[in-house]
């Protein structure tokens, strides 16, 4: 979980500032009413989530996405280079 970044009050989270798997997955999961904008001085920030719809997503969606495959994961058989299944 990366730290959420605080703009006249808001605190939020970029997007782009996400690994590129969860960069993915949370914008799978988001609506467009969650995704935010943010006018600075300098630039407009845009693809911004709220820190607190960020930590929910995290929280209570990624990490059991995660844990759901990795429990598949371990529970399938991987092929090897010779074609021959390997139970994991």
């Amino acid at each position: 979980m990366i730290q959420g970044k605080v703009y006249k009050g808001i605190e939020y989270i970029k997007i782009s500032d996400l690994p590129l798997n969860e960069q993915l997955a949370i914008r799978e999961w988001l609506t467009l009413d969650t995704t935010i904008k943010i006018q600075t001085e300098k630039e407009l920030l845009t693809e911004c989530v709220q820190y607190k719809d960020y930590k929910h997503w995290i929280e209570n969606v990624y990490s059991k996405e995660t844990t759901n495959e990795t429990s598949f994961k371990s529970k399938t058989s991987v092929m090897n280079r010779f074609g021959l299944a390997i139970d994991n």
